[in-house]
């Protein structure tokens, strides 16, 4: 029987060695069929079923550190690499996505003032089965030099979608891509095929580029020819920006209600505001709220524990939304340090001018609290090196 890789033919098979080679393949995590009528045995590769959308946002502007030169480089070096193991890529928008893809994708970069090192952010719907490609990207990042972070995305996401920001220094420009541009690729590529790879027999051989192997068997005096994707990693262009401005300011809008026949329990109903006063986008604000004397307030408001974050969140037309503890045990935290961690429930990005807020929060004075009471507020984004403190703070402070 003809024997065929993909559309090479590779020879001629005895038909009683086709349960051995069906038996192979299977083994290797390879696609194998046998068709009689035609005398053919046909081999693919291991991701051959596989259908990866990439999303085409064109129509999303007004971020003025996007790189979309440099954006449409790493897409095309993940799809090279993702044809060498016979999966095939089609770039979607998100009304013309069929559902039926196996991995959905969008790759977001940005050239960023004041950062050291790049960042590659992912942001994708945990799962125990995720671990084994989100732990192989994060140790080859962290061998590139490059900073790992890992994010949940909203739930309204479809769980196969996988978002990619990268992120780095302004002031490498051009060169940032001789030094880091074919890592970059390298670490995104494997997490890929790690992920499409995880159900199949053998992950290592179902993902491997036989035909690339064949190639050099059958020829060995050809030489490989150079892949201009990846040249192209070390000029993609930089862009052109004024001069960027990472800041942001917070403020209190508080009231203090006391009962004057007990004034040293009072209750606080406040809201902390955030608004970004700088000309690029902030995200994932985290909030730091320090009581002092520690202990002396308790908080209630529509800030649900992490692990009821899913189930409590409020609901909006872009899926969950609001604030969460980020610890479990953070009535504990608070007793003990006087601090209370709260971060977003999913991504929140703020544009420049852009406003959110900790809203309808109940802080409550305990009778044992001392003659001053005092909240502080201080804020950390994620993703840039912007950390401020509220421009006001709660005191209360009480006169015998």
């Amino acid at each position: 029987m003809n024997l065929y890789f993909k559309d090479k033919l590779l020879g001629v098979l005895p038909e009683s060695a086709v349960p051995n080679l069906f038996l192979f393949c299977h083994g290797l995590g390879l696609q194998i069929a046998v068709n009689r009528t035609e005398n053919k045995v046909q081999v693919n590769g291991g991701l051959s079923n596989k259908v990866i959308g990439i999303f085409n946002d064109e129509y999303e502007t007004g971020n003025p550190l996007r790189n979309k030169a440099c954006e449409e480089v790493i897409i095309e070096a993940v799809r090279k690499t993702l044809s060498h193991s016979g999966a095939s890529t089609r770039t979607i928008t998100e009304k013309t996505f069929k559902n039926n893809e196996d991995l959905l994708l969008s790759v977001h970069v940005y050239q960023i003032p004041r950062i050291k090192q790049p960042i590659l952010e992912i942001f994708h719907r945990s799962a125990p089965k995720e671990f084994e490609w989100i732990s192989l990207m994060k140790s080859e990042a962290d061998s590139a030099g490059i900073k790992f972070s890992l994010q949940e995305l909203n739930s309204h996401e479809k769980h196969q979608t996988v978002r990619m920001h990268i992120m780095y220094p302004q002031e490498n420009g051009d060169h940032f891509w001789e030094v880091y541009g074919y890592k970059l690729a390298h670490v995104i590529c494997l997490g890929l095929l790690c992920r499409l790879s995880r159900n199949s027999l053998s992950f290592a051989f179902a993902a491997f580029p036989f035909e690339a192997l064949l190639d050099f068997i059958t020829s060995p005096e050809k030489k490989p020819e150079s892949d201009p994707v990846l040249e192209d990693l070390q000029t993609a262009p930089s862009i052109d920006s004024k001069e960027l401005i990472l800041s942001a300011s917070a403020y209190f809008d508080y009231h203090i209600i006391s009962k004057q026949s007990n004034p040293k329990n009072p209750k606080i109903y406040c809201s902390l505001f955030i608004r970004n006063t700088g000309n690029t986008i902030l995200v994932n604000p985290v909030v730091c709220l320090r009581i002092s004397p520690k202990g002396t307030v308790s908080i209630t408001g529509q800030i649900v524990p992490p692990k009821a974050a899913d189930t409590l969140a409020i609901q909006g037309s872009e899926g969950s939304k609001g604030w969460q503890f980020m610890h479990d045990n953070w009535m504990e935290q608070s007793e003990e340090s006087g601090e209370v961690w709260i971060k977003p429930i999913h991504e929140l990005s703020l544009s420049p001018g852009e406003s959110t807020g900790l809203t309808n929060l109940q802080l409550t004075v305990k009778n044992n609290a001392d003659s001053q009471t005092k909240v502080e507020a201080f804020i950390y984004f994620s993703d840039s090196s912007v950390q401020i403190e509220a421009n006001n703070k709660i005191s209360i402070m009480y006169i015998n």
